[in-house]
C-alpha cells in the first residue's frame, strides 16, 4: 500500500490527467469504485476541489472510435499519466489504447515519459511485462490467483483508486471489517 501511495502521489503531482487502460475486471472494478466513492462530476471540479488530484479517465474497454476520439479531445493540452492494466499486454482493445496513449505521452513529454507511464501486468511474462522492462516503467502486478472481477483490492484496482485520492488503507480496512 505504501509503495502504491508513494508512486501515485508522485505521479499525481506531475500530471493534469490520469488514464486507466484496461478491459473487463482490469477496468470495471477500478471505475465502479471510483464512481461510487468520488464526486459525480469529478473531472469538472477544480484540482483543489478534487483534493489536488488529476482528472481521471478510463480507456481500452471498447473499440468505439468516437468515444476514443472524444476522450483524446478531453486530454488535449494536458500533461497525461497512464496506467495500462493487462496481464498479457495483448488484449486487442487495451493494447491499441495503450499504443495510442503511450505515443501521446512520449510526444508531449519525451524527457520524462518513462516516469508518466505505469504498467500493471504479469510478474514475469507477457508482452506488457517485456515492454515495461525495456522502457523502465514503474510496474505493479496482476495477481496470478485472483480473477479480474475480484482484483479491485489488488494492485489492479488500488493504483487507480489511489490516483483518485481515495485512501486505500481505509478502503481495505473497511472491506476487512465487512
Amino acid at each position: 500500500f505504501d509503495r502504491i501511495r508513494e508512486v501515485t502521489a508522485d505521479l499525481s503531482s506531475r500530471i493534469d490527467a490520469y488514464v486507466s487502460i484496461g478491459i473487463g475486471g482490469s477496468y470495471l472494478g477500478v471505475e465502479a469504485t471510483f464512481l461510487a466513492l468520488s464526486h459525480t462530476h469529478f473531472n469538472r471540479l477544480s484540482r483543489e476541489e478534487r483534493g489536488g488530484g488529476p482528472e481521471i479517465y478510463f480507456l481500452g474497454q471498447n473499440m468505439d472510435t468516437d468515444f476514443f476520439r472524444d476522450s483524446l479531445d478531453l486530454l488535449r493540452g494536458k500533461r497525461v499519466g497512464v496506467n495500462c492494466i493487462s496481464k498479457s499486454g495483448t488484449t486487442t482493445e487495451s493494447a491499441i489504447a495503450f499504443r495510442i496513449l503511450r505515443r501521446l505521452v512520449e510526444e508531449l513529454a519525451p524527457e520524462d515519459s518513462r516516469e508518466l507511464i505505469l504498467a500493471t501486468t504479469d510478474a514475469k511474462r507477457g508482452a506488457l511485462r517485456q515492454l515495461a522492462n525495456e522502457k523502465g516503467y514503474t510496474t505493479f502486478v496482476v495477481p496470478e490467483n485472483i480473477g479480474g472481477r475480484f482484483s479491485v483490492l489488488s494492485d489492479v484496482g488500488l493504483v487507480g483508486i489511489a490516483m483518485a485520492g481515495i485512501d486505500i488503507h481505509e478502503l481495505v480496512a473497511g472491506f476487512r471489517f465487512m
